[in-house]
């Protein structure tokens, strides 16, 4: 299991779980690197050490034949708790985790991307919020000019990651681009990422970048972004749902009461990433395993996990929906209504790729490119382009 608040929670009951079915539990929770090693270790060498490891949709693809498919145990009348209820998760985040209709992964959180902003400034200056491409780069625009003429010039208007990475693309960029009706790759795996429509979705992206992010937004990763819009260093940002609970709940934050939220202007689908509960294929326990995945992701043990551990974003409807769970984002003005609106739709976006993160890194340096001026888009697009199709990532 990978260090995580999910895993805080259930490895409390454990015991629970052995006195209900007789099933000793090792559980074993490592750094998320010490994980990932660990996990391609395990499960491309099909090896039985561990017998379910927690997973993502993008690692669903690259260990699709290490993994057990799920399906057949949830059917089975004689292992299936009539109270576990499948319909009640999100079936978006079902959909990120499945392959040729076939659940591998039962997803115990979820995190989607939605608009951060200031709604003090915003009202301040008179600005509303961005609902379409153009009308982001616009209000960006306005904010930074707002901005310098209320003496705030060292405020961002916008914050967005920019590092070397796949969190780069596959959050914004990748959303934007879908919206737009374009694609990463073709049926025959082809890229497509110097399409007419991609060429306009980076050339907006990028304007939009330079109207109101850092000088530095090469170097600004997930924390930079998250740390930016909490200590009120960026007047918006774009970037994981899940940042606003630190928004309105650490000691440190300086925004408390202050913050709203929307979709991603023009944005209906977001991208999504999961973390859930899988079965090795190696495994001389299924049945066991799948008893364990199926227990501790039951709607009292993920409630507990939202509860009690702040494992969010809840990825059953029940959860989400629940009273206590709705007290605790009350009074972040209104998370809870664009928090819902996102996830309800949210899926995994990019075409299925065993080499995705290899392919993001080449994106996320034509990114760069583009921003710092060395290659024109269409320039960066297309050897981008040229670099994946060489790659043969579909073979």
């Amino acid at each position: 299991m990978n260090k995580h608040t999910y895993t805080n929670s259930i490895s409390s009951y454990t015991d629970e779980f052995t006195e209900l079915t007789g099933v000793k539990v090792n559980l074993y929770a490592l750094s998320e690197q010490q994980f990932f090693e660990k996990q391609k270790m395990v499960l491309a060498t099909g090896s039985d050490e561990y017998d379910v490891t927690m997973i993502g949709p993008l690692f669903v693809w690259q260990y699709e034949n290490d993994l057990e498919p799920l399906d057949s145990f949830i059917n089975d009348p004689k292992l299936a708790d009539p109270t576990w209820d499948l319909d009640d998760f999100f079936q978006g985040l079902l959909a990120s985790n499945s392959m040729a209709n076939e659940l591998y992964a039962v997803p115990v959180m979820a995190e989607g991307y939605i608009l951060h902003y200031r709604e003090d400034l915003f009202d301040k200056y008179g600005l509303t919020v961005p609902t379409t491409m153009d009308e982001w780069i616009d209000t960006t625009i306005k904010l930074r000019k707002a901005l310098d003429e209320d003496g705030k010039k060292d405020m961002d208007a916008l914050a967005l990651r920019g590092v070397r990475g796949p969190g780069t693309v596959l959050l914004v960029p990748l959303c934007l681009l879908h919206a737009a009706g374009g694609r990463d790759f073709d049926e025959n795996g082809k890229c497509v990422m110097n399409s007419e429509i991609s060429v306009k979705v980076h050339e907006d992206y990028i304007k939009l970048v330079k109207a109101g992010c850092s000088k530095d937004w090469s170097n600004y990763d997930w924390y930079d972004v998250k740390d930016a819009l909490t200590s009120g260093r960026a007047a918006s940002g774009a970037d994981c749902n899940f940042f606003a609970a630190e928004q309105w709940n650490s000691e440190d934050s300086k925004v408390v009461g202050k913050m709203a939220y929307a979709l991603l202007p023009g944005v209906e689908v977001s991208n999504t990433w999961t973390w859930g509960l899988a079965m090795n294929k190696a495994s001389k326990h299924k049945k066991a395993s799948w008893l364990f995945i199926q227990w501790a992701t039951t709607k009292e043990k993920l409630l507990d996990a939202s509860l009690n551990y702040k494992n969010f974003d809840p990825t059953r409807k029940s959860v989400a929906e629940n009273d206590e769970v709705v007290k605790m984002f009350i009074e972040m003005n209104n998370y809870q209504d664009i928090d819902s609106k996102m996830l309800a739709k949210a899926r995994v976006l990019p075409t299925k790729n065993a080499y995705i993160m290899e392919f993001c890194d080449m994106w996320a340096v034509a990114l760069q490119e583009m921003w710092m001026g060395t290659k024109t888009v269409q320039e960066a697009l297309d050897d981008l382009a040229k670099k994946a199709d060489n790659a043969h990532f579909f073979e």
